[in-house]
């Protein structure tokens, strides 16, 4: 059964340390008993500043565990090759293109996590006769009746 009720300091720092080591919200709170409905309540009605900060944090430094897990997702080879009834050996492409999967979203939330750290990054570079200059577009969407006639 699932408890819905409060949450204690060091169940919070123990979630907390769920969320570092790559569990997702739900798994975490799943692992205090929990669901994360309950998690998400407590935070907004009953946590601290520091509380809030040391979740938020915990998302953040959870980065690493899953730029980790997708390293290791991608080295792993051993599900990719298979063999058939005669012992002929064969490429498990879906095997391969799961793991791929797996590790392409793993890198995108480490991305959305620590976007500093893990992110995707542009550089743009001009010279002195060829500045780059941000420019605004204005749409011009019309009237609200434009275009009923």
């Amino acid at each position: 059964m699932i408890s819905h009720s409060y949450i204690t300091k060091e169940q919070f720092d123990e979630f907390c340390d769920f969320i570092i080591d790559g569990q997702t919200t739900r798994q975490a709170a799943k692992s205090l008993g929990k669901d994360r409905r309950s998690i998400y309540k407590w935070i907004n009605n009953h946590a601290s500043p520091e509380q809030v900060h040391q979740y938020a944090r915990a998302l953040q430094m959870s980065a690493d565990s899953l730029a980790e897990d997708g390293l290791e997702i991608v080295d792993d080879d051993s599900l990719d090759i298979g063999f058939d009834d005669e012992g002929k050996p064969f490429v498990k492409g879906e095997n391969i293109q799961r793991s791929k999967e797996r590790a392409s979203y793993r890198k995108w939330l480490a991305g959305k996590r620590e976007p500093k750290k893990y992110g995707e990054s542009t550089t743009l570079k001009g010279d002195k006769d060829n500045p780059l200059t941000p420019a605004i577009i204005k749409l011009d969407l019309g009237s609200p009746d434009a275009g009923a006639d």
